[in-house]
């Protein structure tokens, strides 16, 4: 499958895995990342993949699994970013998986 910089985009995937519980999106999270470092290194195609966006975009997959794991704003991630992931927390905050307050995060 031919990868292009709009296959590299942290919002289409938080948008396709936002109603998931938070172990699904851990494990979809991690599954996505691991696919992207393997694409990305030692591979045919690996030095295009890195140049559409394939690191930046793995960086904001693992800034993603941090902030899931941690509860804290990865410093690797722009606020830009980070506010990709709100989405995902707010649905598992309504779902009652995570607590509201980590939602103020998104607000400092």
């Amino acid at each position: 499958m031919k990868e292009n910089k709009s296959n590299f985009d942290i919002r289409k995937f938080v948008e396709k895995i936002k109603e998931e519980d938070l172990p699904e999106i851990i494990e979809k999270t991690s599954r996505e990342a691991k696919r992207i470092e393997n694409k990305s290194f030692n591979k045919k195609g690996a030095k295009r993949a890195r140049k559409e966006g394939s690191i930046e975009y793995l960086e904001n997959l693992k800034g993603l699994l941090f902030f899931l794991k941690k509860g804290k704003k990865p410093d690797s991630v722009s606020d830009e970013v980070f506010q990709k992931y709100r989405p995902i927390i707010k649905n598992l905050v309504q779902k009652g998986e995570l607590k509201k307050e980590i939602l103020e995060k998104f607000n400092s």
